[in-house]
């Protein structure tokens, strides 16, 4: 499964909670591979699209820097057994980030597919993309076309249930939101001799404790209308396009002492 290769370690973790992927249960938010069958088996290209683990954009960057503390250093330059507490401490960090993935939209469904329509951009939500409102809903159709008295009452047997969707089975021009974490730790040698030390390490993940929201709902629907009706579309509840999941796990810190020798 894609989520896997997405971020196998949260992947593995008992409840799928937190990760990369989001909270989920079953399968990857936004990931799910339900190209396995093609939409139409005879012009299988049509299913063309980005890889459901496509990251066009990564950086990662790291460093270690020795704090100025100690004999020979800019601060607390004594000898003594205050030197052999403050000299050698080693901060490194490391920064990751990186853009998301592409999104599977599902939605109603007619005979032949769930798939809807794509007639315009499905990041350009007025106001901006946000938490709430994630995916531009007047971009889709559902595959059975515009025309809201076919979604209040769809028949079988009119040829507007017979259609597959124009949109891909994942779309490049929408994905979820970019990642980034930075962790951290603090590192000291305590020697006892050349090749004898005890290490001590302090490490902090998610240092800063950032939040990075997790996958919108791409379950296509739109709210009930004006006067709250609803039909096949408008959904009494609808959440498509909502983000209520986080991608990061809070901050977590370990402490630990290595023996060398």
């Amino acid at each position: 499964m894609s989520a896997t290769v997405i971020d196998p370690i949260h992947f593995a973790r008992a409840g799928y909670v937190g990760g990369w992927t989001g909270a989920f249960s079953g399968g990857a938010q936004g990931y799910t591979a339900i190209t396995s069958v093609y939409q139409d088996p005879d012009n299988t290209k049509e299913d063309r699209s980005l890889a459901s683990n496509d990251i066009p954009q990564i950086l990662n960057f790291s460093g270690t820097y020795q704090l100025p503390f100690g004999v020979g250093r800019s601060f607390l330059n004594h000898k003594g057994a205050l030197n052999q507490l403050v000299v050698g401490w080693n901060l490194t960090g490391n920064f990751h980030a990186e853009r998301g993935v592409p999104l599977v939209i599902t939605g109603p469904c007619d005979q032949l597919t769930c798939r809807p329509n794509l007639i315009g951009n499905p990041s350009a939500v007025p106001g901006g993309q946000n938490a709430n409102d994630w995916i531009n809903g007047a971009a889709f159709t559902p595959p059975y076309g515009g025309d809201e008295s076919f979604w209040q009452n769809p028949v079988s047997t009119d040829p507007r249930d017979w259609q597959f969707g124009t949109a891909g089975a994942r779309l490049s021009t929408l994905r979820t939101l970019g990642f980034w974490n930075l962790d951290t730790s603090l590192v000291k040698p305590f020697h006892f001799s050349e090749s004898k030390y005890l290490e001590f390490r302090w490490e902090m993940f998610n240092s800063l404790n950032h939040q990075n929201l997790g996958t919108p709902n791409t379950g296509y629907c739109l709210p009930p209308g004006p006067d709250g009706q609803t039909d096949a579309v408008h959904q009494a509840g609808c959440s498509f396009g909502r983000i209520t999941n986080i991608q990061t796990d809070p901050r977590a810190m370990e402490f630990a002492l290595k023996f060398y020798f």
